[in-house]
């Protein structure tokens, strides 16, 4: 099967650094069509220089061909990269939108993300390659009965709130954020199924690590004291590079590409310090999925995440409801409104 054609819109780190060395991997499903930002410019990735037109002088006649258009720019000019777009006959592509979608004074804007032939958002935290082991060792019972997960520097707002939907194939049913001292924010989410997961902030990947919680046992990637009986998450290592993860007894190996997005590290990092690398798998991955007709991460989630966590920094607490969850046409209604007055 042929690549299908992409047209990425944006050219600053998030592009540079995780979506083109993605896209450009022999296995994503697609080809680079063009690059369009603001304004004009060559832009580094790897060892490739890329060419940047500006985003203004698109036309119909540039999408002749492209089969999905990426999205990674500025949170406040999403509304106007969608307005455009929209008038560029997008019912003949797909559209990838970065996180979080959209803020919430824009949600009037969601009806835009309909008049595309289909939707998705880049979260590629719920790709995290060492996910499909924790949930392996989860479900095949190395914990007991899991009753929380913690992630002590190593999530961060609304992408923790998409990996511990994905960790548990859960929603969340309500949460709260609290300051603590030394400017620690804690975010403590409760899901559907029964587990309570806590996100302390803020992040450091160099220095944060997970850990789960089960009746039996508990499985982390912090460096643990010596006769402690916790199960390991580790990066697998060949050659001193990061080939797979291994979580209890389980392990799971990264395929060629794969390994090779994730070049570089200090052979010596946990598995938290490797979330550069990680990332770009989980955006590869996020891409196959869609080249391969599964589709990517849903649009509607992506905005419950924005959602939970706008409702968190602005109240402190966020109750699913019919009149907060995004899930609910009365709240996705009601969203719109306040939207419009905020006039974002």
């Amino acid at each position: 099967m042929s690549a299908r054609r992409v047209l990425v819109v944006g050219s600053g780190a998030r592009v540079r650094e995780t979506a083109l060395p993605a896209f450009t991997s022999m296995s994503s499903g697609f080809e680079l069509a063009d690059i369009r930002a603001r304004t004009e410019k060559r832009i580094e990735c790897k060892d490739a220089c890329f060419s940047v037109g500006q985003f203004s002088a698109l036309a119909e006649q540039h999408l002749e061909g492209v089969d999905l258009v990426y999205v990674a720019v500025g949170k406040g000019a999403v509304p106007q990269v969608l307005a455009r777009l929209a008038q560029l006959r997008p019912e003949r592509f797909d559209l990838l939108l970065d996180t979080p979608v959209l803020q919430f004074k824009q949600f009037r804007h969601v009806p835009l993300l309909e008049r595309f032939r289909n939707a998705w958002v880049a979260e590629d935290c719920t790709e995290l390659p060492w996910i499909e082991p924790a949930r392996a060792a989860i479900a095949h019972g190395e914990l007991g009965a899991v009753s929380e997960a913690r992630f002590l520097r190593s999530a961060y707002g609304y992408h923790g709130i998409a990996i511990a939907k994905k960790l548990f194939g859960a929603t969340v049913t309500r949460a709260c954020r609290k300051v603590k001292a030394h400017a620690t924010i804690e975010r403590e989410l409760h899901l559907s199924t029964g587990q309570r997961v806590l996100l302390v902030e803020p992040r450091d990947y160099a220095t944060g690590h997970m850990v789960i919680l089960g009746e039996t046992a508990r499985l982390t990637d912090a460096p643990e004291r010596e006769g402690s009986k916790a199960l390991a998450l580790v990066p697998l290592l060949e050659h001193n590079e990061c080939v797979g993860f291994r979580a209890g007894a389980g392990t799971s190996w990264l395929d060629e590409d794969e390994t090779l997005l994730m070049l570089g590290d200090d052979p010596g990092l946990r598995t938290t310090a490797r979330m550069a690398g990680m990332k770009r798998v989980g955006f590869l991955r996020l891409l196959r999925s869609i080249a391969a007709g599964r589709g990517g991460y849903p649009v509607r989630e992506g905005l419950d995440d924005m959602l939970i966590d706008y409702a968190l920094q602005k109240f402190g607490r966020w109750i699913s409801s019919p009149f907060t969850s995004v899930h609910s046409a009365p709240a996705r209604a009601l969203f719109s409104s306040v939207s419009r007055i905020a006039g974002g």
